[in-house]
This record gives structure tokens, C-alpha cells and sequence, in this order.
């Protein structure tokens, strides 16, 4: 029943609009990640090389049901990776 209930408000939030689009997690050279990313990474581990990175992203529903606000993370092949009910 949790998941029925968690599609339906899924469903209702696309409709609404309040979505953002995205890519799919996926693996990138480590040439491809951003200086400022590197430095971030490095500054709060000094010493640090990667040797691997992939980058990840995801639809961000923002809506409401039964009068409580909600944030909804979910990859494009439908997976809900979050559910955050907002104050």
C-alpha cells in the first residue's frame, strides 16, 4: 500500500509541474570533473588523488498532498531515491 500511495503522490507532483529534468548517474574521466570540485575534495582531504568519479543526478518533485509540503528525489527510471517531508 505504501508504494500505491507513494506512486499516486508521484503521479499528482509530475502533473503539477514541479520538476526539474536530469541525467542519470554515470561514470566521467576524472579530467571531465569541475576545478572547483577537485580543490573542495582535496581541501577536505589533503593529500587526496581520485582515481575514478561519476556524476549523479536526479528529478526533484517539490508539491504537496494532504496539505503537508514535500520533496521527492527520483532517477529517471522511476526509482524513488528520497522522500523529504518539509516543515
Amino acid at each position: 500500500m505504501k508504494l500505491h500511495y507513494s506512486l499516486l503522490l508521484l503521479f499528482f507532483l509530475v502533473l503539477t509541474g514541479c520538476s526539474s529534468l536530469v541525467v542519470e548517474e554515470r561514470a566521467i574521466d576524472v579530467s571531465q570533473v569541475p576545478p572547483e570540485v577537485l580543490e573542495a575534495a582535496r581541501q577536505a582531504v589533503p593529500g587526496f588523488e581520485p582515481d575514478e568519479a561519476e556524476i549523479e543526478y536526479i528529478y526533484e518533485l517539490d508539491g504537496e498532498a494532504d496539505g503537508k509540503a514535500y520533496e521527492i528525489e527520483v532517477s529517471p527510471d522511476g526509482e524513488v531515491k528520497e522522500i523529504e517531508a518539509k516543515d
